[in-house]
């Protein structure tokens, strides 16, 4: 759906820039802002209170839905560069752990040699 409402904002811009001061592409457009605004708000709502409780992949899919609605969105392109980082972190805690288990095996399976 919210491809659908950037879609149709686009083909009412398309129909603005033919047709100059079209009254009704200009109220479809105010329309549209209005109704991607509202949609928008209420993901970033929805993407914010996954990522406080920790939900990662129901935030990811709220804060992509606010750009497929909005492209420019610059707190979801924000929220999903931090969820990135999160993710790069647990990465290479989770690196850290195994190579420090590794690590142990590997010192507690060697021979001591005298």
């Amino acid at each position: 759906m919210q491809g659908l409402i950037a879609q149709a904002k686009l083909h009412w811009r398309y129909v603005l820039a033919m047709v100059a001061n079209d009254p009704e592409a200009t109220r479809e457009i105010g329309r549209l802002d209005a109704l991607i605004r509202m949609r928008s708000d209420a993901l970033l709502q929805q993407g914010d209170t996954a990522l406080m409780r920790g939900r990662m992949p129901d935030a990811q899919l709220a804060y992509l839905k606010v750009l497929a609605l909005d492209g420019d969105n610059q707190r979801a392109r924000a929220r999903l560069r931090e969820l990135d980082r999160r993710a790069a972190l647990v990465s290479q805690a989770q690196k850290t752990i195994r190579d420090q288990a590794a690590a142990a095996r590997r010192a507690g399976s060697e021979t001591p040699t005298e």
